[in-house]
């Protein structure tokens, strides 16, 4: 059977997708991390304070459901009838069932409320001493599960926790207007299927008949032939508008894809007649901005030809069985809504609404016909980044068919300080930030972290402090202290430990080593005034013009001048104030906030460098 399994249109979304978007809303902060309920119903009166690790995911085709996996760790408050309260800590790991029910609409919602969430498997360990057998006998059993069920499916129905949704504004009106959306889980996958039924048109599938065709795609979409029209109704709507300003009506307007492109055909208006029409919609998957030339004095502005991944379309084979004057007027009036409004529908919307199922802003992209067909997601700081990209985009008698990739960045662990200090600086206290993984919190109540400092020079160990993390991700020490002392060894050992099981988080470490003393006039920086050259892009024409040069003053970053940048010692015309320091104008600890002020070359061996050296 067709890709589409005979719906309007189906969407596979690949499990690996699924993962990437609960992996970055658990690290960007809109999955939650803590159960923290009062349960004074059902049995013994219990108080949870729960910390929620990273969740997973797997589509299981054997049941059709969606299955997420998590583990849970803290303690718990459990008051049995007029006992003493009892203050137990646990570890638990529990497994949840969701049913792929979905409603319909621009962003379908997985509907999985009351018996549709179902915590199959609840294995739990109490871990603190002395804890009376049948609380642990409880909370470790059936009837505790059943509660933990409870609080989940309240929490959904509540809001607190945010069932995955899937944006399909991509599909136009066919989220909206669809009056069912089947779901079907097959190993490895989520297939949907919508299904439209109204005056215009019928359009129902075999949820048995859906299959993964996305290939070597993360999500894929296949848009039923038949459902071209209703893909396109809020395009045609805005064409009807757009012709009606012209002083004319479009009388027939069809577009039915073919083997490579859609073929549109059509007829138009007013009081001079009637003309005809046919022509091509081809799709183009790169775009190539051409360059310009601006002879100027003294100096001419070049700008360079580009050519990048995007999607646009382009007209091709235009027939009309007359010439009618007003035939021109309307061609420019909606040739252009159709070439750019495609784009945006297949491209923009298409990444705009994956991007949304990411926790991130996507970053803006530029205006013009050609929309970009690779997008990142900007994540909050220690978070995942998603790039995504329209691979594929088929066009066929049986439909069209897009493909995107998805691939997560997550932030790795560092410990953020420098690594060569000038003995001038030897008596100021130095900083070092250890930064978590994507995926750690610190309000985990088991996290721990190790800081270790040692005198490489003299084999000491100066600092070896092992506590909860909370409050403890930064280590600061002066050098003088050791005054015999050239080089030093910082160590963060972040992991976490539940009971006796240790899972390490990450290992960092930082040889810092003490060199000698500055040179006078040891940082510089100067004000340069620059002709800046003011060269402007028409997006839509695709066309550059030159504008004239601005003045611009401004303040260069501070460098080193014992081990400059090619900066440094550079001609320069346009340099008119010089000043140089023996030391940086703030205290070391703060050196990571002043980072923007400081040469990326001179301080940490280039921009994506991560510890400086002075």
């Amino acid at each position: 059977m067709a890709q589409h399994a005979g719906f309007a249109a189906a969407v596979t979304i690949r499990e690996r997708t699924l993962a990437i978007a609960l992996e970055a809303a658990y690290a960007n902060g809109s999955f939650p991390t803590r159960l923290a309920e009062d349960l004074p119903f059902g049995g013994p009166k219990v108080v949870t304070d729960l910390f929620l690790g990273q969740p997973e995911v797997q589509c299981e085709g054997a049941t059709s459901l969606l299955v997420l996996s998590l583990g849970v760790w803290g303690r718990v408050r459990v008051t049995e009838g007029t006992d003493p309260e009892q203050l137990v800590d646990m570890v638990g790991d529990v497994e949840i069932t969701l049913d792929a029910t979905f409603g319909p609409g621009k962003s379908v919602q997985l509907e999985a409320e009351g018996d549709a969430i179902v915590v199959r498997r609840w294995t739990a360990v109490v871990t603190s001493p002395s804890t009376p057998a049948g609380i642990t006998a409880y909370l470790t059993g059936d009837e505790f599960k059943d509660r933990i069920q409870d609080i989940l499916r309240g929490a959904v129905l509540v809001g607190k926790i945010a069932l995955p949704s899937i944006d399909v504004s991509f599909l136009g009106p066919i989220g909206p207007q669809a009056q069912t959306v089947k779901g079907k889980v097959r190993n490895g996958a989520l297939l949907l299927g919508f299904n439209v039924d109204n005056d215009t048109a019928t359009i129902i599938g075999d949820p048995e008949a859906l299959l993964d065709f996305a290939g070597s795609n993360e999500i894929a979409a296949v848009v039923n032939a038949d459902a071209t029209a209703v893909l396109l109704d809020d395009l045609h709507t805005r064409l009807l508008d757009a012709v009606e300003e012209e002083d004319a009506s479009l009388d027939r307007f069809t577009v039915t894809p073919r083997a490579g492109y859609f073929y549109v055909d059509g007829a138009a208006s007013n009081s001079d007649g009637t003309v005809n029409f046919t022509f091509h919609l081809v799709p183009q998957m790169v775009h190539t901005r051409p360059g310009a030339f601006f002879p100027a004095d003294p100096t001419s502005r070049r700008v360079k030809p580009r050519t990048w991944p995007a999607l646009e379309f382009r007209i091709e084979g235009v027939e009309t069985d007359v010439d009618r004057s007003f035939w021109t007027i309307v061609k420019e009036a909606f040739f252009g809504l159709l070439t750019a409004g495609l784009a945006v529908l297949y491209a923009e919307s298409l990444i705009s609404a994956t991007a949304g199922s990411f926790s991130s802003q996507l970053q803006s992209a530029k205006p013009g016909s050609a929309i970009a067909r690779v997008r990142r997601t900007l994540p909050p700081s220690g978070g995942v980044g998603v790039r995504i990209g329209v691979e594929q985009f088929d066009i066929s008698p049986a439909g069209t068919f897009v493909g995107i990739s998805v691939r997560s960045t997550a932030t790795a662990a560092a410990v953020l300080g420098p690594t060569v200090v000038p003995r001038d600086y030897a008596g100021e206290r130095l900083r070092y930030d250890v930064r978590l993984p994507s995926g750690s919190h610190l309000h985990d109540p088991a996290l721990r972290v190790r800081w270790r400092l040692e005198d490489r020079t003299n084999n000491l160990v100066l600092v070896d402090d092992d506590r909860p993390a909370m409050g403890r991700m930064r280590l600061e020490f002066t050098p003088s202290a050791s005054p015999s002392a050239s080089d030093f060894s910082v160590v963060a050992r972040v992991y976490r430990q539940l009971s006796t099981q240790v899972t390490e988080v990450a290992t960092q470490s930082l040889n810092v080593h003490l060199r000698e003393a500055l040179p006078s006039a040891a940082y510089t920086r100067w004000r340069s005034q620059v002709r800046n050259p003011q060269i402007k892009l028409d997006p839509v024409a695709d066309t550059w013009s030159y504008q004239g040069d601005a003045q611009v003053r401004r303040w260069s970053e501070w460098h080193r001048t014992d081990a400059p940048c090619h900066a440094v010692n550079a001609t320069n015309r346009y340099r008119f104030e010089q000043e140089v320091a023996d030391r940086l104008p703030f205290p070391m600890r703060l050196l990571e906030t002043h980072r923007k002020g400081l040469c990326p070359y001179c301080f940490y061996g280039g921009p994506a460098g991560v510890n400086p050296a002075l």
